[in-house]
């Protein structure tokens, strides 16, 4: 009994050093093993699906956002809707040594993935590496969480697949020939334009890295609403981000 007091004293007064709310409960894994539940304030009640940790540790709760302070790339977007109708401002697209403007007579910006608020969170997922690593897809409200993580510090990266395809107007010759290697005159009257289209795939990266700081006995938590945007090639080819997008 006296041990008994004793346990519930040190766990009054770790919800007090925290700032969290705490609930002690039996892990079916290790029968012999007490956990702690952590809820932490800023982000309200997690309920079951909140972080645990076991004494001498700590753990992280999570949420990717797109409804306020929205930025990708350092531009601002309302939320993913707006994202979704201006991606094409993140991109810089080049067609036969010029740069197009989206829209009439530049290019067209099809999004195969769509970015919309309904399916924003849907495809991201979370790698945290440091002491330990840990790894999974985030829910579909938005949240992640990863439990008993030794303290330290870890780097955190989110990340989600988005595909898209670009298209824009091309002309060539009868031949052949792209309409800026038509000079006209009499060696080349007889050459006719036609005009096609040539569309590309692109693959996207849309990603946020941040540390996290774990300390013992206390759960972080993370809002993540800042994400850059790294570009590849067609068919979502591993390489270098591209400033400049050929088509």
């Amino acid at each position: 009994m006296k041990l008994a007091r004793l346990l519930v004293a040190n766990l009054a007064w770790l919800s007090f050093v925290t700032g969290c709310s705490v609930d002690v409960t039996k892990d079916e894994t290790y029968p012999n093993r007490r956990m702690v539940s952590g809820f932490d304030d800023r982000a309200g009640a997690f309920g079951s699906q909140g972080c645990r940790f076991a004494l001498g540790l700590g753990c992280l709760n999570g949420h990717v956002s797109a409804m306020q302070g929205f930025l990708v790339d350092g531009h601002e977007f309302f939320n993913a809707d707006d994202l979704h109708t201006r991606l094409g401002e993140l991109l810089e697209v080049e067609s036969q040594g010029q740069i197009l403007a989206q829209g009439a007579n530049g290019y067209d910006l099809n999004l195969i993935t769509p970015l919309d608020n309904n399916s924003f969170v849907s495809g991201f997922r979370y790698d945290l590496s440091g002491q330990i690593a840990r790894s999974g897809d985030v829910r579909a409200d938005g949240q992640f969480s990863a439990d008993d993580l030794p303290a330290g510090d870890y780097q955190l990266r989110l990340q989600r697949a988005v595909r898209f395809i670009l298209t824009s107007p091309l002309t060539k010759s009868n031949d052949g020939r792209d309409d800026k290697d038509y000079k006209g005159g009499k060696d080349n009257t007889s050459l006719t334009l036609v005009s096609t289209e040539a569309a590309k795939l692109f693959c996207a990266t849309l990603y946020a890295d941040n540390t996290v700081t774990i300390r013992e006995h206390q759960t972080a938590w993370i809002d993540l609403s800042k994400f850059r945007l790294h570009v590849t090639s067609a068919e979502c080819a591993r390489g270098e981000s591209q400033s400049r997008l050929h088509i």
